[in-house]
């Protein structure tokens, strides 16, 4: 579970290449085809956040959420961050691929993705002072026309009603405030938590320039 918790993101990586290879190769529904290519942007997403550039923890344990430190593992720490993206995301994103005419499952992504347009590409840069963080690349330029082209696919072949959507917040809503801040950021965050990120992983996309434009000391992301 340790190698787990440390490499994800990267393991994330092969999950997503074989979601394009299901997509690309499979019988599916173009409907299911969207959701798969969304699961593989998601991987990317993750990637760019964790990986490379990186730094997802810093920016978020220091500038966005802070909640008094140490920077290491409070309120994101390697455990709560598998639960999130992993055990939380995966299911709830691929399983709309397993029921294409669900469409309110599919609305529920949909709404996810343009919540996440918001955060990184508006909400997040106006927090850091600074025009990118690492995942808006891969929001602007895979979630965003992602979503259009399942809204068009969805509105061109089917007929959408009002409940629909409702389902689609409502298992949105499930996801973000239940898995998301009930259990990963209250249950399973703890300033105590064994689980702190490996230094290399707080300083990914740390320019010290930007800490120092910020006011934020050199070692503060090491808790």
């Amino acid at each position: 579970m340790n190698f787990l918790r440390r490499h994800w993101y990267n393991l994330g990586l092969a999950f997503g290449a074989i979601a394009i290879a299901v997509a690309l190769l499979g019988n599916l529904q173009t409907v299911q085809i969207i959701l798969l290519l969304f699961f593989a942007a998601l991987s990317l997403h993750q990637f760019e956040e964790l990986g490379w550039p990186g730094g997802f923890p810093w920016y978020y344990n220091e500038i966005i959420r802070p909640k008094g430190g140490p920077f290491d593992r409070n309120p994101l720490n390697q455990n709560n961050n598998l639960f999130i993206n992993v055990w939380a995301a995966y299911p709830v994103m691929l399983m709309p691929v397993f029921f294409p005419d669900a469409i309110w499952m599919g609305f529920g992504i949909v709404l996810f993705g343009f919540g996440q347009v918001i955060v990184h590409a508006v909400a997040f840069n106006i927090k850091l002072k600074y025009f990118y963080n690492p995942g808006m690349v891969t929001v602007l330029f895979l979630y965003l026309p992602l979503n259009v082209w399942y809204l068009v696919e969805v509105y061109s072949h089917q007929t959408v009603l009002l409940w629909n959507w409702a389902a689609g917040f409502g298992y949105f809503a499930f996801f973000s405030a239940v898995l998301i801040m009930w259990v990963g950021f209250t249950l399973l965050t703890d300033k105590n938590s064994p689980y702190p990120f490996a230094p290399e992983e707080l300083e990914r996309w740390n320019p010290r320039g930007h800490r120092a434009r910020l006011g934020l000391p050199e070692n503060s992301a090491k808790g």
